[in-house]
């Protein structure tokens, strides 16, 4: 790995190019088989427009971790569970942007990869260190795991959200491996991560012709998720909260809003704040820099986790809400 992560940038620029170019013949088969997100009352795009992206993100970052890895091909074996329960969620998950899949069938399998995936690659880890007991411990991770995978879910609804937030999280473990905080390992396939949304995101952010799909945003959710714990694991929680925050902070205000509302919460809704923000402003931009302006604050509070600037995540969270819910017109 040594090797490999010293050859980094020339693994992460091939992985972006085969993303980049899958994601543009992506867009014409996507179309051939009319798999398209068609707009409606709650649609933030107006025209047909392909679902599925994260294809090409997956195919790109199978190709980055196999030269990782090339130099000791058999080490990918302690990934097998992991990889696994990968091509399973993607599997669901595009049959699900094809014609629609029952919500217990996947929320099942959510549950039963993250399980299986948990208790393979953390093993006897206590994340409540002795707090609860092993058994509530590896159920209280599963459930946060999974809810995790959904928040990503449920926050892709606008083009390049998803890679501001990708960004945020793999970036700020990069960095972080190269302080020597975290192990290299984990900056290498952040690293590699990154480059492959980097691909899809020209496509998507730039020229707004794909979309993720459920097949990117569950799969992203999953594996960053993943990284996550593994960061916690480490001995850094304080670092796995502060990275995905901003994600955490909206989609978990506006469950509470919407239960205390009585609305139906696993109903489609339109209700979050970066929803309020760019269909009030009706600017991707302004939208996505508050997003992406707050998330390089958080990177630094996370570089900076053990002291007081570490604490500082929390109100520069606050104001990336005040400043979305300000330049969104929708009455709440």
């Amino acid at each position: 790995m040594k090797n490999s992560f010293f050859n980094l940038p020339l693994t992460g620029l091939f992985v972006f190019l085969v993303s980049l170019i899958s994601c543009y013949f992506l867009i014409f088969f996507l179309k051939k088989v009319k798999i398209v997100d068609t707009p409606n009352s709650r649609s933030n795009h107006v025209s047909l427009t392909p679902r599925g992206g994260g294809i090409a993100i997956l195919f790109s970052l199978v190709i980055g971790v196999f030269f990782l890895n090339i130099e000791d091909i058999s080490s990918i074996k302690g990934f097998i569970i992991p990889i696994l329960s990968i091509i399973i969620l993607s599997i669901v998950s595009f049959l699900d942007d094809m014609k629609g899949m029952s919500p217990l069938i996947r929320i099942t399998l959510h549950f039963t990869t993250v399980s299986c995936t948990l208790v393979y690659c953390f093993n006897d880890f206590l994340f409540f260190y002795g707090y609860l007991s092993p058994v509530l411990d590896k159920i209280s991770i599963i459930i946060i795991w999974v809810y995790f995978i959904n928040a990503f879910n449920f926050m892709d609804g606008i083009n390049g959200i998803s890679f501001v937030e990708t960004s945020t999280i793999t970036i700020g473990i990069y960095l972080l491996s190269l302080i020597d905080t975290l192990p290299d390992v984990y900056g290498a396939y952040s690293f590699i991560l990154f480059c492959a949304v980097s691909g899809f995101a020209y496509w998507n952010l730039i020229q707004g012709k794909i979309f993720l799909g459920d097949v990117g945003s569950v799969s992203l959710g999953f594996m960053l998720g993943g990284l996550l714990l593994k960061v916690y694991e480490q001995g850094f929680p304080f670092v796995a909260l502060i990275l995905p925050l901003y994600y955490i902070a909206d989609t978990s205000i506006t469950l509470l809003k919407r239960i205390f509302k009585k609305e139906k919460i696993w109903k489609a809704h339109s209700s979050h704040y970066y929803q309020i923000g760019y269909r009030g402003s009706q600017s991707l931009k302004k939208t996505l820099s508050i997003i992406a302006i707050g998330n390089l604050f958080l990177i630094f509070c996370a570089l900076i986790f053990d002291n007081v600037i570490g604490y500082m995540a929390f109100p520069v969270v606050v104001f990336q809400i005040y400043f979305l819910k300000k330049i969104g017109t929708i009455k709440e």
